[in-house]
């Protein structure tokens, strides 16, 4: 499991459980601590999601072609190589964010298919979400930032066998706790 996993940029650790060609993973999301500076992204993939415990803060986004909204260079991304990532082609786009922002307690679900613009972070700590992600649809994923770039890759720290036995055993008490209340 350690070496399908890492650390994600967006601070959570991600620990592929499953995968499968043509199906693609099953996996956990652990924030080990409370943090909204992830990036606005998109994905590839259609994914459902389940919070195992904890909370979570989805916020929404969608590009606008007139002139409100944040002006913001739209990358595409994909992996180079393993756990490398690479942020390309920057194209300028104008975003806003969505009016209402969708809150996720112990075991509320969520979803979204591709070209779903979001923020998702946790509110509290440790937060464990379980998600299903379905096979890449989409050519690339894309991340949004303030700057059009050269972007450096991203090579995300990779977990250790102590990573993922410590978050493991945690997702394995949270939902021990669960059962029994």
């Amino acid at each position: 499991m350690a070496g399908c996993s890492y650390w994600h940029p967006n601070g959570f650790i991600k620990l592929v459980i499953e995968e499968r060609p043509g199906w693609g993973q099953l996996r956990l999301h652990v924030w080990p601590t409370a943090r909204a500076d992830d990036d606005v992204h998109d994905h590839a993939w259609q994914y459902e999601s389940v919070v195992v415990g904890g909370d979570v803060r989805e916020v929404r986004y969608r590009e606008v072609a007139d002139e409100v909204g944040n002006e913001m260079w739209r990358h595409s991304y994909g992996m180079t190589g393993h756990r490398r990532f690479t942020l390309r082609d920057p194209v300028p786009v104008r975003v806003v964010k969505e009016p209402h922002s969708h809150d996720f307690h112990t075991g509320d679900r969520s979803g979204g298919a591709p070209g779903h613009v979001h923020r998702f972070f946790a509110v509290t700590a440790p937060t464990v979400t379980l998600l299903r992600v379905g096979p890449i649809l989409t050519p690339f994923s894309h991340v949004y930032r303030t700057e059009s770039g050269p972007q450096p890759a991203l090579v995300p720290r990779p977990t250790s066998r102590a990573d993922v036995a410590e978050w493991v055993d945690h997702v394995r008490r949270l939902a021990t706790a669960s059962l029994a209340g």
